[in-house]
């Protein structure tokens, strides 16, 4: 009688040296945000869901990085997976499910918390369009939004853009530090608050159907625009003492045939979000034409909106360190089909 061979396990580990380092410095990140999340879901996450927001998406895109490596260390038998393994995997994915649904009930609901209100600065609208005129001989849309955003929340936004790493980007109009972080959470939170603070006012409609695209000479027509949000594209960007950006207008960004039914949704309003002002002299954005301009000084929180047919320029940074966001207003086309 031959003897049995032992039966052997053949396991398969899909890793290497980089995914080891990748997972030390998640769980590195993980062990620093851990206490901080704890601590700020209970005391924060009823009174500023903006900072808790970018707390617990920091936490948990850490958190995943972890189980997605995890996940690839788990020996992988030859005939397949065990039925524990996919009970494992259900429970995680109901788990995450729940998570996302209490973001996304307190993102919605918890915009302008009441609690501790008295501590935040007044949220002021401000219609910078006839003040053009005398600047570039017409009127074109342009407001600014003082204190959309706590000094706070700036202050988290500076160091999520300083965590991912800024890059030089040098062109023949500018050189200044970059980093594009792709956020729909964060694009839809700004689109609900820009919509609550134009509510009731004038600026509401402008805003809605972008009326500035219509054809000149045609004052029956009606504009074939309506606003749908802000790009989730968000281009932190920030500048040095000597750092600029020249005159230019801001292109316009259409989505593509990746992005379905999305597809056609075009730019026709820039996003500046000011998130610092303290120790740093000049940095306005001027508006500009050949003899006369419009300097907008850059106040903590704030946020310009503006035509993307504008020129504009950033002024040479003279002292401190700048910091801001640039984004757009997405637009569908009602008319060809672009929902």
């Amino acid at each position: 009688m031959k003897a049995q061979m032992p039966r052997t396990q053949i396991c398969i580990y899909q890793t290497n040296s980089s995914s080891i380092l990748r997972f030390f410095s998640s769980l590195h990140q993980t062990i620093l945000h851990a206490s901080t999340i704890n601590q700020r879901y209970n005391s924060t996450f009823g009174s500023d869901s903006f900072n808790t927001l970018l707390r617990i998406k920091t936490f948990l895109k850490t958190r995943n990085q972890v189980m997605h490596f995890v996940s690839r260390l788990r020996p992988r038998h030859a005939k397949g997976r065990s039925h524990d393994d996919k009970l494992e995997d259900q429970s995680v994915a109901s788990q995450e499910s729940r998570q996302s649904s209490v973001l996304h009930v307190e993102k919605l609901n918890k915009l302008f918390p009441k609690k501790n209100q008295s501590k935040k600065e007044e949220i002021e609208l401000e219609d910078l369009s006839s003040k053009l005129i005398p600047v570039i001989g017409k009127s074109r849309f342009m407001i600014l939004v003082r204190n959309l955003f706590t000094a706070e929340e700036c202050a988290n936004l500076i160091e999520m853009g300083e965590s991912y790493g800024y890059e030089e980007d040098w062109s023949d109009i500018s050189n200044c530090g970059r980093v594009d972080i792709t956020d729909t959470d964060l694009a839809e939170l700004w689109f609900e608050r820009v919509l609550q603070v134009v509510e009731g006012t004038s600026v509401k409609e402008k805003l809605a159907s972008a009326p500035w695209t219509i054809k000149d000479g045609d004052p029956a027509a009606k504009s074939h625009f309506r606003i749908v949000g802000i790009n989730e594209r968000l281009r932190f960007l920030r500048f040095l003492p000597g750092q600029q950006y020249d005159r230019h207008q801001d292109n316009q960004y259409i989505r593509g045939e990746e992005f379905g039914e999305k597809e056609g949704e075009t730019s026709q309003l820039t996003f500046l979000l000011y998130l610092n002002n303290d120790k740093m002299k000049g940095g306005e954005t001027r508006i500009s034409s050949a003899v006369r301009y419009l300097d907008v000084t850059p106040e903590t929180g704030s946020v310009l909106i503006f035509d993307q047919e504008i020129f504009h320029e950033v002024n040479p940074l003279i002292k401190g360190k700048q910091y801001v966001i640039r984004s757009d207003f997405m637009y569908a086309n009602i008319h060809d089909g672009t929902r």
